[in-house]
C-alpha cells in the first residue's frame, strides 16, 4: 500500500517535469531587473509622500498660529501708506482709520471686561465721526462745484 502511494507520487512528479517548458534565463533577469526598478520607485515614492506629509503638517501649524501682525499694526501700516501716498481724500481715510483703531481698542477692552465707560465713549465718538464725515462730504461737493 505505501509503495503504491510513493510510486504514484513519483509518477506525478515525473509527469509534471515532463510537461514543464524550459524558461529563458534572460527573461528571469529582466523580471528581476524590473522588480528592482519597481522597488526603487516605491522607495522614492514613499520618501516623497513622507516629505509631503511633513510639509502639510508644517503648513497646518502655520495656519493655526495667529498672525504676527495684529489688527492694530495692520491699520497703522495702512495709515502710514496713506500718509506717504497722499492721494486725493487721504486725510479722510486717515481719520477713518484712526477711528477704526479706536474701535479695535474698544473691542479689545470689552473682551477684557472694561465695558461701561468705553461704550459711552464709543457712542460719542461715533456721533462726532458721522458729523465729521458729513462735513467732509459737503466740502468735497463744494470743491467739485
Amino acid at each position: 500500500m505505501f509503495w503504491n502511494i510513493g510510486q504514484r507520487g513519483y509518477q506525478d512528479l515525473f509527469s509534471f517535469i515532463g510537461k514543464a517548458q524550459p524558461k529563458n534565463l534572460a527573461l528571469t533577469t529582466k523580471v528581476l531587473h524590473k522588480r528592482k526598478e519597481i522597488h526603487i520607485r516605491i522607495d522614492g515614492l514613499t520618501r516623497l509622500m513622507k516629505q509631503g506629509q511633513n510639509k502639510l503638517n508644517e503648513l497646518k501649524s502655520i495656519a493655526i498660529k495667529a498672525s504676527s501682525l495684529s489688527e492694530m499694526d495692520y491699520i497703522k501700516l495702512q495709515i502710514k501708506g496713506e500718509q506717504e501716498r497722499k492721494q486725493f481724500g487721504w486725510e479722510d481715510r486717515v481719520a477713518w482709520l484712526k477711528e477704526v483703531i479706536e474701535q479695535v481698542q474698544l473691542i479689545h477692552d470689552i473682551s477684557e471686561g472694561k465695558t461701561n465707560q468705553k461704550i459711552i465713549e464709543l457712542e460719542d465718538r461715533a456721533k462726532n465721526f458721522s458729523k465729521m464725515q458729513s462735513a467732509s462730504k459737503q466740502m468735497n461737493i463744494e470743491r467739485s462745484n
